[in-house]
């Protein structure tokens, strides 16, 4: 996944405007940068291998990340980023959240913490979502498994408050908690290899990669990840229901015949100034 995201967005680790402070002292005086939700940390770690003199935190619930980090990382687990911060509140020049959806309950609560622990006026939120919804614009789609694997998965997380749909309100949100210089950038994500074009036909590859099964102990983010705990759990389905449900869709997703793809959103969003006028 982490492969998909670097090539869909040109190579970029950020979009959001960011240039490292030069050390002038004790760690504790860099550059911040805090990831919510670093899952295994590879988002985290190439930023600490690109900006050398930046102090980078990462926190997560489940314990993923490496054993060995480098002097200027660090990780922290179990951390439920919806529950209370001692993190240091206007002293974080980037706060990174990427797949968040499914996993917040209250979006305008988490914004509020961001934006109180970014720094006044030069501190940036960046947000990294995909709309899951099977999008076709030349009709190689049509109905099947695929649109009735993503309707249940909406409507079992929605259920339970967290919903996995991409909200087209989000640029609103930010603007109602305060935020500033807000910018939304899109990018496609082919399904599969289907397009002709170099670098989406890349981006598909990548991308088909990290919703298909994989291997044993790869872990990731296939259909079936995503699909197995809300879907049983919620709806109660036997779980080889769930998974011939996922097989079925990862066949339209596998056939380069069908011209579908999700779209990547990344969001950025700056902290104002404390004088500053919304």
């Amino acid at each position: 996944m982490h492969t998909m995201f670097l090539t869909a967005r040109g190579e970029r680790l950020l979009n959001a405007p960011f240039q490292e402070r030069p050390p002038s002292g004790p760690l504790g005086q860099r550059s911040r940068v805090l990831d919510l939700g670093c899952g295994t940390g590879i988002w985290l770690l190439a930023m600490a291998e690109r900006y050398k003199n930046t102090e980078l935190l990462g926190i997560d619930l489940a314990g993923m990340g490496p054993e060995s980090l480098l002097p200027n990382v660090e990780l922290r687990f179990p951390c439920d980023y919806e529950s209370p911060w001692s993190l240091g509140e206007r002293s974080w020049d980037i706060i990174h959240l990427q797949m968040g959806l499914g996993s917040v309950a209250n979006w305008s609560m988490l914004y509020h913490k961001v934006l109180k622990h970014l720094r006044p006026g030069v501190g940036w939120f960046e947000q990294v979502e995909i709309d899951l919804t099977p999008r076709c614009d030349d009709g190689t789609l049509g109905d099947g498994a695929l649109k009735t694997w993503y309707e249940h998965l909406v409507g079992a997380t929605s259920a339970i408050g967290r919903s996995i749909a991409y909200d087209p309100q989000t640029g609103q949100k930010l603007r109602d908690t305060g935020f500033t210089d807000i910018k939304e950038e899109v990018y496609m994500l082919p399904l599969n290899g289907w397009p002709a074009d170099r670098k989406d036909h890349r981006v598909g590859l990548w991308y088909h990669i990290a919703l298909s099964d994989g291997h044993e102990n790869t872990g990731g983010y296939g259909l079936e990840a995503m699909s197995l705990a809300p879907l049983s759990r919620i709806y109660q389905w036997p779980v080889d229901h769930v998974r011939r449900l996922c097989a079925d869709a990862l066949q339209q997703v596998s056939d380069s015949r069908i011209h579908a793809y999700n779209c990547l959103h990344v969001w950025t969003a700056r902290a104002p100034y404390l004088n500053e006028a919304r």
